[in-house]
Order: C-alpha cells, then sequence, then structure tokens
C-alpha cells in the first residue's frame, strides 16, 4: 500500500518535507514559477468559464451514450422533443438528467436493447477512465504539489516571523486561496464529468435490477395484442407483488402505466360481458376479471347487464311491433266499411290460404310476428338463466380454480340474500312480460293504443271487445293465426315456468295462461256469432238439385270448420312441463263457454236468415213472386237444416268435445219447427188471399138466383182458382218436390174452406144455380183427386148438405151433369195430372 501511495505521487517518503528534496519528478533546474499557474486569463474569466455550460453547439451534436452511431439532436427530432430540452439529454450539459434521458429518448427500448446499450457504455467508461487516469497523473499531480508547497511555505511564514505581519500574512492566505481556487476549478469539469458517468452507470444499474418492471409496460401491450393472456396475468400478478415489496417513486410511476393498461383490458372484458357469446367466453372472461381483482363481482354485474338489456331489448320489441300494428289497425279502420266475404265461400270449399282482406292479414301477420320476436327473445331469456342458476348453486364457481384466484374470494360462492336478490331481478322481467301479455290480449280495440285495462262484456259477443282481433276480420282468419297465437304464448309462458325462479312467478305465468286461454278463445267466439249474424249476405238464392240454396251446406261447412279450430286450439298436446304444469287443458268453464257459443251460432244464423226475408218483405221494389220464391227456397233451407245439418253438426261437436248433445232434446228443433211454420204461413197467407179473392169475387158477382138455362161449363172463378194453384206448384216444384204436397193439401182445404163459405152466404140459388154449384164443386174434387186432404173432401161434401136443401134430390143433380163433368175433366186433362201425379 505504501509504496502504491509513493509511487502514484512520485514520492520518496511518505512525511515529505518539501519537493526538491522528496520528490522524484521536480525537476531543481526547472522550478514551477507563475507561469505554470497563469494564462494570462484572470480569476474571474476562469469562474465564468466553468460556470458557463459547454458549447450549445458540442451539446446538440454529442452522442447518445447508449447508442454511439446517433447524436442527442437525431433522437430528439425523431421524438419531436423541443430544442430547448436537449440539455437535459446531452451528457455533455451540467442539466442533464438521467431520468428524463432515459423516459424520452430510449422510452420504447426492450431490456435486452438497454442491456446492449449498457456494455457500449461500460466499453466507453473504461477507455474515459484511462485518458482520465493519465490526465489525473499529469495535471492533477502538479496541482497536489503546488498546494502543498504553498502549505509549506505558509507554515515557515508563520514559523520563521511573520506571525506579526497580519497584513503580509492575510496577503499570502489570500494567494494561496486563490491558488486553491483555480486548482479547483480547473478540476471541477473532470469531476462533473466523472459524476454523470456515474449517475448514468447507476441509472443503468437500476435499469438492470428492476428490468422486469421497466420492460412490462410494452410487455403487456404485447400479451393484449397477441391475446396471450397467460403471460399477462402471470406478470401483472409478480409486478403487483415486486410494487408492494418495494414500492419506490419509479416502481409507482411505472405501476401507475400498468394499471391503466390493465384497465383498458378490463374495459374490453366487461364490455364482452354484453354480448351473446358462447358459454365458454363469457365464462372465460368472467374468470379473467375476478383474476385481475376487479371491485366488483363480475357474477352478478353480468347477470344485472344482461337482465337490463333483456328488458330493454323486450320493451325496444314490443313497443316496436306494437306501433305497427296500430298503425295497420288504423289503416284498416280507415279504408275498410265492412267484412270482406269475397273469399269466404271459396275458403271454406277449398282451404284457400286468403281467407280475409289483405290488410286483416297483414294486422294477423304482425301479431304473429310480434309472439315470434317474444318467443325468441324469451329463449335466449332461459338460456341465460340456466347459466344463472349454475352461478347460484356454485357449479360454475368450481370452473374458476385458479393460482390467481383466492379460494375465499366472495365471488366463489353467493350469500344468501344474493340469491334472493337475482331472483328478485328474475321475477322482474317475468312481470314485465307477464303485465305486456295481459294488457295485450284484454285490451278493446279502443284500449289497444294505450293497453290499459278496461271493463269488457264479453258476452255480448262483439269483436270490439278485443283488441288483437283485427277490425271486421272473420272467424275463418281469426282460427287460423289465433291457434299458432295461442300455442307460442303458450310455450313462452310454460317455458318460463319451467325455470321456476320463485313461486310467484309460477303462479303468475299459471294465472296468466288461464286468462289468455279465455280471451282467444273468447275472441273465436265473438267472431263466430258475428259471421253468423251477417251470413245471409251470402245467399245468392242459387237453388241446388236438392232444392235448398247453398247456405245450408254453407252454414255446416262453417260451423265444422269453426268446431275443429277450436278444437284444434284447445286440445292441442300441451308443452312439456318438467318442473311445473303452467298450461292446462281447458277448464269446464271455457267448454261450458263453446258449447253456449255453439248452439246460440244455430239461433244466429237462423235469425240472419229470416232477416234476409224480412228485409227483402219491407222492400218494395221486389216483386211478390220474387218474395214467394225466397220464401220457399227458405223453407227447404230448413228442412235441410232441420233434418240433416244440424244433425250432423251436433255429432261433429260431440266427436271434437266428447259431448252429447246430439241426442237431446235441443231447443234448436223447436226454433226449426217454429220457423218453418212462420215462412210456410208467410209464403201460405199470400197464395191464400189470392185464392180467396178469387173465389169471394166470382161466387159475389154470379146471381144464382137468376140462372135459368143448364149449365154449359164449369164456373170460371173455379177455373182462376185451379190455374193459381197450378202456378203455385209450378213454382214449388221449381225449389223442392219436398214442399209440393204440404203446399198443395194446404192451399185447396183453404179453397174448401172458403168456397163452402161463400155459397153459404148466397142463401138463395135456383134449380139450375144447384145445377152450377154442383158441377162446380165436382169438378174440383175430380180435377185435385189424390192431392185432397180428407179434411178438403169433406168441405166439398159440406157444401151439398149446407147449400141444397131437403127438397132438392142431390143425386139427381148429380147425374143430369155427369156428361158436361166428364167432358170438363176431359179439357183438364194436364192439370188432372199435376194433381193426381
Amino acid at each position: 500500500m505504501e509504496e502504491e501511495i509513493l509511487k502514484a505521487y512520485q514520492l520518496k517518503t511518505l512525511n515529505p518535507q518539501s519537493w526538491e528534496e522528496d520528490s522524484d519528478e521536480i525537476n531543481p533546474t526547472n522550478p514551477i514559477t507563475d507561469k505554470d499557474f497563469n494564462d494570462g486569463d484572470s480569476y474571474a474569466l476562469l469562474l465564468s468559464i466553468v460556470n458557463k455550460d459547454s458549447d450549445l453547439q458540442e451539446v446538440h451534436n454529442a452522442l447518445d451514450p447508449l447508442n454511439p452511431h446517433v447524436t442527442i439532436q437525431q433522437v430528439a427530432r425523431e421524438r419531436n422533443l423541443n430544442g430547448n430540452d436537449i440539455s437535459k439529454f446531452s451528457i455533455n450539459s451540467k442539466q442533464f438528467n438521467s431520468k428524463q434521458f432515459l423516459k424520452f429518448i430510449h422510452k420504447d427500448d426492450s431490456f435486452s436493447q438497454l442491456s446492449e446499450s449498457l456494455n457500449i457504455l461500460e466499453g466507453s467508461i473504461v477507455e474515459r477512465n484511462k485518458e482520465l487516469r493519465l490526465l489525473v497523473e499529469r495535471e492533477f499531480l502538479r496541482f497536489v504539489r503546488s498546494k502543498s508547497s504553498l502549505d509549506g511555505i505558509l507554515s515557515q511564514f508563520q514559523k520563521t516571523g511573520f506571525n506579526d505581519d497580519e497584513v503580509g500574512l492575510k496577503s499570502l492566505k489570500s494567494s494561496v486561496n486563490d491558488a486553491n481556487k483555480e486548482a479547483t476549478l480547473l478540476i471541477k469539469p473532470i469531476l462533473q464529468k466523472k459524476q454523470r458517468e456515474q449517475k448514468l452507470k447507476q441509472a443503468l444499474e437500476y435499469v438492470e435490477k428492476k428490468k422486469l418492471f421497466f420492460n412490462l409496460p410494452k410487455s403487456f401491450k404485447n400479451y393484449i395484442n397477441e391475446n396471450d393472456y397467460d403471460n399477462l396475468i402471470h406478470d401483472y400478478k409478480n409486478a403487483k407483488q415486486l410494487k408492494e415489496d418495494n414500492n419506490d417513486k419509479i416502481i409507482s410511476r411505472i405501476w401507475e402505466e400498468l394499471e391503466m393498461i390493465i384497465d383498458t383490458y378490463k374495459k374490453t372484458l366487461w364490455q364482452s360481458l354484453t354480448k351473446d357469446e358462447s358459454d365458454d367466453d363469457f365464462l372465460k372472461s368472467i374468470k379473467k376479471l375476478i383474476e385481475l381483482d376487479v371491485i366488483d363481482n363480475p357474477v352478478l354485474e353480468w347477470i344485472d347487464l344482461k337482465l337490463k338489456k333483456f328488458i330493454s331489448l323486450f320493451n325496444e320489441t314490443f313497443g316496436k311491433y306494437h306501433e305497427k300494428i296500430l298503425n295497420v289497425q288504423l289503416n284498416i279502420l280507415s279504408t275498410v266499411d265492412e267484412q270482406d266475404f269475397t273469399n269466404f265461400k271459396s275458403a271454406l270449399e277449398s282451404n284457400r290460404p286468403l281467407i280475409d282482406s289483405a290488410l286483416i292479414i297483414e294486422m294477423w301477420l304482425m301479431i304473429v310476428k310480434l309472439i315470434e320476436k317474444l318467443q325468441e327473445l324469451v329463449t335466449n331469456f332461459i338460456k341465460f338463466w340456466n347459466h344463472v342458476e349454475r352461478f347460484l348453486n356454485g357449479t360454475y364457481q368450481q370452473r374458476f380454480v385458479s393460482n390467481y384466484i383466492d379460494p375465499n374470494s366472495p365471488y366463489l360462492k353467493f350469500e344468501k340474500y344474493e340469491i334472493e336478490d337475482v331472483k328478485k331481478k328474475g321475477e322482474t322481467f317475468i312481470d314485465l312480460l307477464v303485465n305486456k301479455l295481459i294488457r295485450f290480449f284484454s285490451s278493446t280495440q279502443d284500449s289497444l293504443k294505450t293497453l290499459h285495462t278496461s271493463k269488457t262484456n264479453e258476452n255480448d259477443g262483439a269483436t270490439d271487445n278485443f283488441g288483437f282481433l283485427p277490425p271486421f276480420t272473420n272467424s275463418l282468419s281469426a282460427l287460423k293465426y289465433l291457434p299458432k297465437i295461442y300455442t307460442s304464448t303458450s310455450e313462452i309462458l310454460n317455458n318460463l315456468g319451467q325455470l321456476a325462479i320463485t313461486d310467484k312467478t309460477v303462479q303468475s305465468l299459471r294465472d296468466t295462461s288461464v286468462l289468455l286461454s279465455e280471451r282467444i278463445v273468447g275472441s273465436v267466439c265473438a267472431s263466430w256469432l258475428n259471421d253468423c249474424r251477417s251470413f245471409h249476405n251470402l245467399e245468392n238464392w242459387e237453388n241446388l238439385n236438392t232444392g235448398e240454396t247453398l247456405i245450408p251446406n254453407l252454414i255446416y261447412d262453417y260451423e265444422v270448420y269453426v268446431i275443429k279450430g277450436l278444437g284444434k286450439l284447445l286440445f292441442s298436446k300441451l308443452p312439456e312441463a318438467k318442473v311445473a304444469q303452467i298450461v292446462k287443458y281447458p277448464s269446464k268453464k271455457i267448454l261450458t263457454g263453446v258449447q253456449i257459443q255453439f248452439l246460440r251460432s244455430f239461433d244466429v244464423l237462423l235469425e240472419s236468415m229470416i232477416k234476409k226475408i224480412i228485409e227483402e218483405n219491407q222492400n218494395q221494389t221486389v216483386s211478390k213472386d220474387i218474395k214467394s220464391h225466397h220464401k220457399l227456397l227458405t223453407l227447404s233451407n230448413i228442412k235441410k237444416l232441420k233434418t240433416s245439418v244440424v244433425p250432423s253438426t251436433l255429432e261433429e261437436f260431440d266427436n271434437t268435445f266428447d259431448s252429447n248433445l246430439h241426442s237431446q232434446n235441443l231447443e234448436i228443433y223447436a226454433i226449426l219447427d217454429k220457423m218453418e211454420l212462420t215462412i210456410f204461413d208467410s209464403y201460405i197467407n199470400e197464395q191464400r188471399k189470392h185464392l180467396s179473392k178469387i173465389l169471394l169475387t166470382g161466387i159475389s158477382n154470379t146471381q144464382w138466383s137468376s140462372i135459368s138455362s143448364p149449365p154449359s161449363k164449369v164456373s170460371s172463378f173455379i177455373y182462376e182458382s185451379i190455374h193459381l194453384l197450378i202456378v203455385v206448384y209450378t213454382s214449388v216444384s221449381k225449389v223442392s218436390d219436398n214442399l209440393i204436397g204440404k203446399v198443395l193439401q194446404d192451399l185447396l182445404e183453404y179453397t174448401s174452406v172458403n168456397l163452402l163459405k161463400d155459397l153459404r152466404e148466397v142463401g138463395d140459388f135456383s134449380i139450375e144455380g144447384l145445377r152450377q154449384v154442383s158441377l162446380d164443386v165436382e169438378f174440383l174434387k175430380k180435377l185435385i183427386g189424390k192431392s185432397a186432404s180428407q179434411a178438403t173432401v169433406n168441405n166439398l161434401n159440406l157444401v151439398y148438405k149446407n147449400v141444397f136443401g131437403p127438397r132438392v134430390d142431390t143425386k139427381t143433380i148429380l147425374n143430369s151433369i155427369t156428361p158436361l163433368l166428364n167432358d170438363s175433366l176431359d179439357g183438364s186433362r194436364i192439370e188432372f195430372n199435376i194433381f193426381n201425379n
């Protein structure tokens, strides 16, 4: 050690007294002079030079110590840094800041790049150290020796008597101090450079020590871009632990940047939870969020987000299609005045798809589309809630086992109150759906717009009581679309019921199912009866070969269509129920209501048929013959209804609804009998009036007591009566042969009654007059033959008893007219055949 000191300072002894004696380097022949310390610059000039920063050009052109291939100015320009800040990054500047230098000049360098730069810097420092050593040996040693000499001189002055000379001593001290200052100023740049190099070396050593942290921001971004979550969570957890163990300012600053990157990644994960992804996707996102130490429970947040989305989507979907339905309804009300029966007949005969007007079909399709969209939404909700159940029972949490999740984390298990809260939220969605369905199917056509609750009277059969029925719709289209609507709504309610979220939701869904069933069946019955009231509009008075019009067969086809449609609606297979039976088969109340409406439909149909006749009778533009013809057709229709249509329809109903109506003595038969009698009387009375007038006029205008010559022909009023009967016969035969016998019997009996009555009122007959009466009576009796009932024959026989007196020999008179009678009958052979065929 002593040798090293002596060699370093070129001394002979460790206790030198003077440089001339103890130094190996001082040349006595060349003593140190003032020129060795003074280059002509004053102390003030040296001081300003020392305090002044390096030349600006030198600062700007300084090389990057970590990358000697480029200057600081070039890098700063690439980084868009302010030129005034370059001094902070240049190692030649006194303002050099190592932290700023690394943060801005080398902010994107990886750890490997920094390590390589450190090797370059270390090599440079080694070279500089050699130069510095030579400089110190050459220059610094001289300053040390000068100072030592001056200290010796000062000491000698103090010992040899300069102690009293304060002025000289002060001057000497001042000179020594000046020399010390000059020495310090000369060595200061060297020391500052050394200090900067030392700081940079310390900074690089710090970077080396904390290399994991310095490289993490870039690594995190790469992990996220490359979807490398495993390395991301691994480095994140390690960095978090390192930050907790060593929480200095630099670490904290880098941690803040890391947290910002992770927060951005967390936001991406949160957003992914709102999407309709596969099971594994959202579970992975939730697991990642738990591993990343989020504050809020991601499971609960996911449930809330999804529920809010379902509620929002439900309101949006329902509102959208509700508005479309209202627009179509308004369009119908503004353009349609009455039901469209254009396709009614053809629809029943061939099941054509267009069974109503286009606008009405459009509204039906909108309602079907609404239910389909709700069904699709509910299917997704059920899928979502199945996931919720797996969270509530802990199944999914078992898949969250991870080295980065605390097994005791509250996110891995739900408390009882949390489970109840989640179920309450699920109940909210079902309440919303149920409420909307109830309001929609409970609305009237007036309240459909606002869906507010309003009182209705379904018993009056008004379609206006059902807002979901398109205005002026017919029952055919109702039975085409309502079964589909009912089936879909039943599946919605049933499938939601299988979730059994709460007891309240199960009961609410059951109540809704019953209400919808009643309302939909009620709407079918309302449109059913409404069509029956308008059935007379389908009558075209074209009779078939069997005597009736198309109406009886159309009634049968229509009633069977409705019966089967209702059967399909009410008895379709119930949706499968594994947990709770929500949808049930129709109640007795509904079935009884359908039966009542079925029987009532016949009443309404018959009323509609009578209405047609009544309207014609009140119409003065319709001729009497047409009126009579239509009455006969109606009679034939009623007969067909009574004997065939009604019994067959009752059997169809019994087979569909498992009832026994066809064997009962139903009121409908009494109504049919009454209707038949009423219409028959209406028709017969018209004919009777004609007969009565003919007979009365003919008998009253004949002078029976003044007839003096034997009769030559049958009386004209008898021929007129027979002609009228033949006209009636012809009219009836065009309608139905089944009606001829009854009509003729009635009119013949009426003729005999009126003939007897009118002849009684004559009072006085001559003998020849009695012959004429006998000819007329016998001709009529023989001519009608088989068509005469016993009552008619009796009435004609009573003429002799009531008109002929005891003084007249009836047999003699009858014999006297026999030749003429036979001739008259021969002349009326056609009429005879008609009455006796």
